[in-house]
């Protein structure tokens, strides 16, 4: 970890962690937050995107260790704060995350004392496919302001658990959520892996009014967080019904859920959002 405290500025992830061939998910951290940051307004992953697949960052309150993960390492655990793939990135470089590109000033995650993050990991999904071992260093720049948000923000994370796509189809995997209690959306991400097409969520209003879609993106753009133009209001008792299109004509087998971007899918929109909106699967979806 660096942390340089005249801009309040902190990395955050591996630092010459030897990497032999694999896939594999590890959890860097908890990393705290720099003293009198209350709030994180910038975000830049530097990594090695020829190993990296993606990134997770989560923050925490410090009290809250890791706890182990089902294959024996560490996982990450606490609340998304932000995410990041490789798609469609590998020539341009990666893309970051900066609040202050956004016309409504004062938008922020809240870090620090008495905060929901106070301590802060970074997961990492590494897709080593070279025949040696590596070092790496990849990790997430962080930037922080002394000044707490005037409109704190958080994620909200839609995804399919029950993704099944048969081999020689195009399909649409939906998933419907319902809006618990209202607020604004100023940013989203879509991520799956190399079956998927566009993915969006169709939005109808509490009297089944369809109103604009929210997120629409290829798959094979670039995964990252997108800031919208302008904030999108959810009210509450709104429909979210998030869909993941796929063309799986070439494959041979059913594709599952998994990590694996090679042989495995994912169906994923994140939502960046002001901290009171409230988002979970219709219950009839179970």
């Amino acid at each position: 970890m660096v942390v340089l405290f005249g801009n309040i500025t902190m990395l955050v992830g591996a630092r010459e962690r030897t990497l032999p061939p694999g896939v594999r998910l590890e959890c860097h951290g908890p990393f705290p937050v720099p003293a009198g940051a209350r709030a994180l307004v910038r975000l830049l992953p530097e990594v090695d995107m020829s190993i990296v697949h993606h990134v997770i960052m989560y923050g925490s309150a410090a009290e809250r260790p890791p706890r182990p993960y089902a294959a024996g390492a560490p996982t990450c655990n606490g609340h998304i704060l932000y995410a990041w793939a490789r798609t469609g990135q590998l020539e341009s470089g990666a893309v970051g995350l900066d609040f202050r590109d956004t016309g409504m000033v004062g938008d922020a995650y809240p870090v620090g004392v008495e905060s929901p993050t106070e301590q802060i990991s970074l997961q990492v999904h590494y897709q080593q496919t070279k025949e040696r071992t590596v070092v790496d260093n990849s990790g997430v720049r962080l930037w922080f302001s002394p000044d707490p948000p005037r409109r704190p923000l958080h994620v909200t994370l839609m995804m399919s658990t029950r993704l099944a796509i048969p081999p020689r189809v195009e399909m649409d995997e939906c998933v419907v959520c319902r809006v618990r209690h209202g607020g604004h959306v100023v940013g989203y991400r879509n991520h799956a892996h190399r079956l998927a097409r566009d993915i969006f969520s169709e939005h109808t209003d509490a009297r089944g009014a369809a109103l604009p879609l929210l997120g629409r993106m290829s798959a094979q753009q670039p995964q990252v967080i997108r800031l919208l133009d302008k904030a999108r209001t959810l009210g509450t008792g709104d429909t979210l019904q998030l869909h993941c299109r796929y063309d799986a004509r070439e494959a041979t087998r059913v594709t599952g859920l998994g990590l694996d971007e090679r042989t495995e899918e994912m169906c994923n929109q994140y939502l960046v959002s002001t901290a009171e909106l409230k988002v979970s699967r219709a219950s009839s979806e179970g």
